[in-house]
């Protein structure tokens, strides 16, 4: 008996086989109605860095009984996955699905056994007010649903270098300045790496954000840049209509960008609304400021008390939060003995041609060809110690005593400094 009933069940198989197949069959072809396209992840405002994804899935029920309907298969050309922007921009959400910056991944062809059709919505760019779209067409008709609720990808940061250029007083403000990929002609410039300096920071200077010294991070042409200060001093100011920001501008009472500071510039493309990060964090220790430029055609301006920094005659505005003091020798190049950290010259080897030193003089960013600076003497055991003396920058000679009458075709500069807190 045992045997009969098994050959019996066996001799069964085929035809259960049939029914089984049969039964899809008939859910395939069977009217179904989409459910609303629902956001099962908690968060809402994810980072954009291709791994971390959004999950969504639609209920499919059977459009007569309302049930849902499990284990219902579609073919991979009738689903379609895509994305629109939920904001007025219309930005061309398409586009980054095209290029592969904006995909859906996990899609099940399959609904559940609760009959959910599954997907998940990941990024390689920063992007935002996502709305995730599905269409599918069945034998009876194309239905369409789209999600009520936008998404976000915030852009990945990314540390870049920064461009420091010398600022041409005559368009204080930098009207003058272009966002073009070479640096500016007739400016000096210098470009740090990311997480390379720099450490001082001469007055009326502009920075800008650049992979390197030619490679500006966007164009302004098809791109549009939003800056911050994520951290740090608030008296950096930035020009949204060149890209630069201003760092060594004094603003009434405000201290300069000394310490850490954080400058942080989005790029969005003003077509497809893709975004990217850029971030250089300064670590200014001082900020240094020529309080007057020394011709001797008029002699004007003459100085030796190093008091004269912080006097109200140049020390600035009442009540500021910083305090001009002159600088010391040791901060303009390396003393044995006295530790300063990177000096001005070793990270502006041309200060010549650097309008903390040519401002007062000219209108255009060239300092004469000998400079004399006037500073704090800070070597330990000379007789000048804690007396103004001056540096010859071309001949790299310290003169002990400033001369009574000023030699012709020389200039002298009078540097003071405001150190980090």
């Amino acid at each position: 008996m045992k045997t009969y009933i098994n050959n019996k069940f066996i001799r069964l198989l085929p035809y259960i086989g049939s029914l089984f197949l049969l039964s899809i069959s008939m859910n395939a072809s069977a009217a179904i109605k989409l459910g609303k396209i629902e956001l099962t992840s908690t968060n809402q405002d994810i980072i954009g860095d291709g791994e971390q994804a959004y999950s969504y899935r639609v209920k499919v029920t059977d459009a007569d009984s309302g049930d849902a309907m499990p284990d219902l298969s579609f073919d991979a050309d009738k689903v379609t996955w895509s994305v629109v922007d939920a904001s007025d921009n219309n930005y061309d959400y398409g586009k980054l699905q095209e290029e592969g910056k904006l995909f859906f991944g996990d899609q099940r062809l399959i609904t559940d056994k609760h009959g959910y059709l599954t997907a998940t919505l990941a990024s390689t760019v920063g992007v935002n007010t996502v709305l995730a779209k599905l269409d599918i067409v069945t034998k009876d008709d194309k239905q369409e649903r789209i999600a009520n609720t936008p998404v976000n990808f915030t852009a990945p940061e990314k540390p870049t270098g920064l461009l420091v250029y010398n600022q041409d007083v005559s368009q204080y403000g930098g009207t003058n300045v272009t966002n073009q990929p070479e640096p500016i002609v007739g400016l000096a410039y210098k470009f740090f790496s990311s997480g390379n300096g720099p450490v001082n920071l001469p007055d009326r200077t502009i920075a800008e954000l650049r992979d390197a010294a030619n490679t500006p991070v966007f164009d302004p042409d098809s791109e549009t840049a939003i800056a911050e200060v994520t951290r740090g001093s608030t008296a950096v100011v930035y020009n949204p209509e060149f890209g630069k920001f201003y760092l060594g501008k004094m603003n009434g009472g405000d201290a300069p960008a000394l310490g850490l500071t954080e400058l942080k510039l989005s790029v969005i493309n003003d077509k497809t609304g893709a975004i990217k990060a850029y971030t250089h964090t300064l670590n200014y220790q001082r900020q240094l400021t020529n309080i007057m430029s020394i011709n001797s055609a008029t002699g004007a301006g003459y100085v030796t008390n190093d008091n004269d920094c912080s006097s109200g005659k140049y020390g600035g505005n009442p009540g500021q939060s910083y305090t001009l003091t002159a600088v010391n020798l040791s901060e303009i190049i390396p003393v044995s003995g006295v530790s300063q950290g990177i000096t001005l010259l070793e990270e502006y080897p041309d200060l010549r041609h650097w309008t903390l030193l040519s401002w007062a003089d000219s209108k255009h960013a060239v300092a004469p060809d000998s400079v004399k600076l006037m500073v704090k003497d800070d070597r330990p055991g000379v007789p000048t110690v804690g007396k103004l003396v001056t540096y010859d920058i071309s001949t790299k000679q310290i003169t002990d005593v400033i001369p009574a009458s000023l030699p012709t075709n020389k200039s002298y500069a009078f540097l003071c400094v405001i150190h980090k807190k």
